[in-house]
């Protein structure tokens, strides 16, 4: 690690060697007055190289669950990973998102446009974490190519929502519900689109 330099004041007293001062209670005076009242000559500064150990780098999560892939899968493994807690993060804010515009514009609707805000979140944050080492076209470009890849993710995600809304009466009381079935069908088909189309 880097050498770090301390600086101690060492005091040069007159008395012989092998005798020692008694030091005398902290509240009373301190080491500058005492050295001052015994007649020492000086104080002067010392320069003591303090060499730390360097700090162990912990490996991320990810990197402790890839690590036990072979070789060759370790690379497409993160990008799974990373590309699931961004679509978790997606899922909260498509749940937010429908809750929120629900009561204004219906369950359908709000369906719909909770797709395109999370679509794009998503989009954002693998973009700049989940295949942050791959080349990246114009933002735009790609974020456009990344809706219309997931097109075929978009039919089943909200093809699945809209059957459960249709079909189920505990789905229109809860639509997590009907959120998560829908993101469970496209992740999959997401994934694989997304790293082979759009970041590919």
């Amino acid at each position: 690690g880097p050498p770090y330099v301390a600086r101690m004041m060492v005091a040069s007293a007159g008395f012989g060697q092998g005798k020692r001062a008694i030091m005398p209670p902290r509240q009373r005076i301190n080491f500058y007055e005492y050295a001052v009242s015994l007649g020492i000559g000086r104080l002067h500064q010392r320069n003591v190289l303090v060499t730390l150990p360097p700090m162990p780098i912990l490996p991320s999560p990810i990197e402790l669950v890839t690590a036990r892939l072979p070789q060759r899968h370790r690379a497409a493994g993160g990008e799974f990973l990373r590309f699931g807690l961004v679509g978790a993060f997606g899922f909260s804010l498509d749940v937010a998102v429908v809750y929120a515009l629900n009561p204004w514009i219906g369950l359908y609707a709000a369906g719909m446009v909770a797709y395109f805000v999370a679509a794009s979140a998503n989009w954002a944050l693998n973009r700049v974490w989940t295949f942050r080492g791959r080349a990246h076209r114009a933002a735009h470009t790609q974020w456009m190519r990344f809706l219309a890849v997931n097109l075929f993710g978009f039919m089943l995600n909200r093809g699945a929502y809209s059957a459960l809304i249709a079909a189920f009466v505990l789905p229109r009381h809860y639509p997590v519900l009907a959120v998560a079935a829908g993101a469970a069908t496209g992740f999959l088909v997401n994934f694989l689109l997304s790293r082979r189309v759009v970041f590919g």
